[in-house]
């Protein structure tokens, strides 16, 4: 049986390790059909300098690289924050379980800095595409927010400009 808060809450520490490690609030949890962790990632963007290196995508490299698509059959993936449009046509093509934390909508109302816009005009909503999946994918979220947004307040109390 899945246990999607308590394995989200491990995607929670690996967005607050990603802080700790001097990157943006996010973390991604890669769980096979047999509840399994199989891999578990930080973001990357600001330790790289690669703007590709969200957690979801990282994750989703790094799997692509050890099982086929067929071995992930099954296999969930646990977002911290519900995905950008980038991860979230990666994770379309990649599997068929999505459970995410802090939506984009509350991203967006908690984190907008002032003076600042955000890169999308309105919040995305990963479900816009996911629902054009087949066969169907399954998305859960948003669950936890509270808990979600405690490694993005942290990046915010350490860098008050959002940079």
């Amino acid at each position: 049986m899945r246990d999607d808060a308590a394995r989200l809450r491990e995607a929670f520490r690996l967005a607050e390790q990603s802080v700790a490690h001097g990157d943006y609030g996010f973390g991604a949890l890669l769980v096979g059909a047999d509840g399994q962790v199989l891999l578990g990632t930080e973001q990357t963007v600001v330790r790289t300098g690669d703007w590709l290196g969200h957690a979801e995508l990282v994750l989703l490299h790094e799997a692509a690289a050890r099982w086929t698509r067929a071995e992930l059959a099954g296999a969930t993936i646990y977002s911290s924050t519900e995905p950008c449009p980038m991860c979230t046509g990666a994770i379309g093509w990649s599997l068929n379980r999505l459970v995410f934390g802090l939506s984009q909508a509350e991203m967006y109302r908690r984190f907008t800095v002032a003076g600042s816009s955000p890169r999308f005009v309105e919040p995305w909503s990963c479900r816009r595409l996911l629902e054009q999946v087949a066969p169907p994918m399954e998305v859960v979220g948003p669950l936890l927010e509270d808990e979600a947004a405690v490694a993005h307040e942290r990046w915010m109390q350490l860098h008050p400009a959002g940079a």
